[in-house]
């Protein structure tokens, strides 16, 4: 399950990229990701089919492989549950579609949705970062994934709140939600293969 880290982000990537080249003018620096699939857009089903679905399924396994860090340890509980609600995040959003050029606060009830639940969806991401973080920076054996997690949660933060300020212009908002999911995926990839490695525990 824990593969599902390192596979998901790379499903991901690569759909974005070759989505993004079949959409003339399509810009990764001031669009979102999810313009990409939005309602009645060219070739939205690729981005969500092979994008946003899989991609979600993928990351509620590395979800799931997370339980194996807790240990009875509440926080690192807690950080779990909060990827699990990331995971489903993602995967909703190949279901619930924003409209053409993902409008805020405006537009259909399902744009509405999907606006709502995105920021919720990488709060959800950051908090899990940070409690995995906490409870991992002193466990023998895993202090150095905890660090990296508190830092990635607090890097994470940053470019959330750029990618908030930017929403006003627009200006740049795909490079900071870009940046915002680098870091996310990194760090899944880098739990992933910890977990995976040959006789470590997590206890």
């Amino acid at each position: 399950m824990a593969l599902g880290g390192i596979a998901g982000p790379a499903v991901f990537t690569a759909v974005v990229l070759a989505s993004g080249a079949m959409r003339p003018g399509y810009s990764h620096l001031h669009q979102f990701i999810s313009e990409l699939g939005a309602s009645g857009t060219t070739g939205s089903a690729l981005m969500n089919l092979g994008g946003f679905l899989p991609t979600g399924i993928l990351l509620l396994l590395f979800a799931s492989s997370t339980r194996s860090l807790i240990r009875g340890d509440a926080v690192a509980a807690l950080g779990s549950v909060l990827f699990h609600f990331f995971a489903v995040g993602v995967f909703i959003a190949g279901l619930v579609r924003c409209d053409a050029g993902c409008p805020i606060a405006t537009g259909s009830l399902p744009n509405l949705l999907h606006g709502f639940a995105s920021p919720v969806a990488f709060l959800c991401a950051v908090g899990a970062m940070a409690c995995l973080g906490w409870a991992l920076r002193l466990r023998p054996g895993w202090t150095a994934v905890g660090r990296f997690s508190l830092g990635s949660a607090a890097l994470a933060l940053v470019f959330m709140l750029m990618l908030t300020l930017s929403l006003g212009t627009r200006d740049q908002v795909g490079f900071w939600q870009r940046l915002l999911l680098v870091t996310v995926f990194v760090w899944c990839v880098v739990v992933a293969l910890r977990i995976r490695r040959p006789g470590t525990d997590p206890s």
